[in-house]
């Protein structure tokens, strides 16, 4: 798969699912390149922040959640991840808030949960992910809150304080 060439949606499957088999510099590709064809969606940006978290790039992993603070959108799931990684509020002042069964709950979650690995805050990442899968509908990105909670990236990504 060749990422120059490669559609938004191949791209956003690429960043889903690479990091899940190790291919982190591939993963990283993609997400760049999803990143740059789709500003406004937050499959590149969390990617990116997971391998941020996976490396240990406090700079990439600051520049992605200042990407997702400044992101201009109507999404309130979105809002939601933007106002837990400004500091606004904490997961349990957003959690009410976000609209189950939208392809953007998980996308928003996965952003707070990787904030929170991003911090070093393996507990609370894990149970915004937890509270959150149930009612997320069926897609790749679910598939990488599962891969952080319960499959290859639990094993490899661990919390690491990467932001300050």
């Amino acid at each position: 798969m060749d990422v120059a060439s490669a559609t938004p949606d191949l791209l956003a499957e690429m960043a889903d699912y690479l990091p899940m088999l190790g291919k982190w510099e591939k993963a990283e590709a993609a997400a760049r390149r999803f990143d740059q064809l789709r500003p406004w969606n937050l499959i590149g940006k969390n990617t990116l922040l997971l391998c941020a978290i996976h490396r240990g790039d406090a700079g990439l992993a600051d520049a992605m959640k200042k990407e997702i603070v400044s992101l201009k959108t109507n999404r309130a799931n979105y809002q939601a991840a933007q106002a837990v990684l400004g500091g606004a509020k904490t997961w349990e002042d957003v959690s009410n808030s976000m609209e189950n069964n939208n392809q953007y709950l998980t996308q928003g979650a996965t952003s707070i949960a990787l904030y929170y690995l991003a911090e070093g805050n393996g507990d609370s990442a894990k149970k915004v992910l937890e509270e959150t899968m149930p009612f997320c509908v069926q897609n790749d990105d679910k598939m990488v809150m599962q891969g952080i909670v319960f499959g290859s990236l639990a094993r490899t990504v661990k919390p690491v304080a990467v932001l300050h």
